[in-house]
């Protein structure tokens, strides 16, 4: 019975090892080209590092609340740090009057609302998320 026990919790752990249930995309509305983003260049428009794209993008991010897990999943797998520390970061950039913080949503639906109205907008929503027309995925996280 032991033995069982290990092979299932062994197939377990390797499976979701294999086929993570956690990934991020980032979206814009639907752009006349293709375009994509890099995990780099993800970080740096949420950090507030200015980037020149086309005219399409302005590269105007947005963001969930930070009471939402698709939240915290996106900074540790995308940004690379921690909530407090990125909290600590955008204190700073206040403080020293340089960047204002993404503009938080409460949900995914309002996040996504905001993306459909308003042209350059960047967002990121859990991968799989049904997405209108006009909307398109320009970085997955793998």
């Amino acid at each position: 019975m032991k033995s069982l026990t290990k092979v299932v919790l062994f197939f377990s752990f390797a499976i979701t090892s294999v086929f993570p249930q956690d990934h991020i995309w980032v979206i814009t509305q639907k752009l006349d080209k293709d375009f994509t983003l890099s995990k780099q260049q993800v970080r740096q428009i949420y950090l507030g590092i200015n980037i020149d794209f086309t005219d399409e993008v302005t590269s105007s991010a947005i963001t969930l609340s930070r009471k939402n897990q698709v939240r915290s999943q996106f900074n540790a797998q995308v940004i690379g740090l921690t909530e407090s520390r990125i909290q600590s970061y955008w204190a700073h950039m206040r403080f020293s009057s340089r960047n204002k913080p993404p503009k938080e949503y409460d949900s995914v639906s309002s996040l996504l609302e905001h993306i459909k109205t308003t042209k350059g907008s960047i967002g990121y929503v859990p991968a799989q998320t049904v997405l209108p027309e006009s909307i398109v995925v320009i970085y997955p996280e793998n």
